[in-house]
């Protein structure tokens, strides 16, 4: 197999920077999904992926160790609970949140 020149792989990457599916560019550059795959591993690091949406309020861990103290019986309803989150985690939030 013939090695892919400098330029062949910036324009892959600037596609992928693109979001251009993978299947696309090998159709493009006439490469094999692979080789695509490969460079997109190659620059993944660099490529920023933002999640959509609202940050989240409350951690993974604060939800498990809410959930534990329901369960538990330590606590019986959000208000106690909104309290607990304030105290241990510092975390000011709605009653609703919980």
């Amino acid at each position: 197999m013939k090695p892919i020149t400098r330029q062949m792989k910036q324009n892959i990457t600037m596609q992928l920077q693109q979001k251009v599916p993978v299947k696309q560019i090998a159709k493009n550059f006439s490469v094999s999904i692979g080789t695509v795959s490969n460079i997109k591993a190659s620059i993944q690091d660099s490529i920023l992926t933002i999640k959509p949406g609202r940050p989240q309020k409350l951690s993974n861990y604060s939800r498990h160790y809410l959930r534990r103290q329901i369960i538990s019986g330590k606590i019986d309803n959000a208000v106690q609970g909104q309290r607990l989150l304030k105290q241990y985690f510092n975390l000011d939030i709605n009653v609703q949140t919980v």
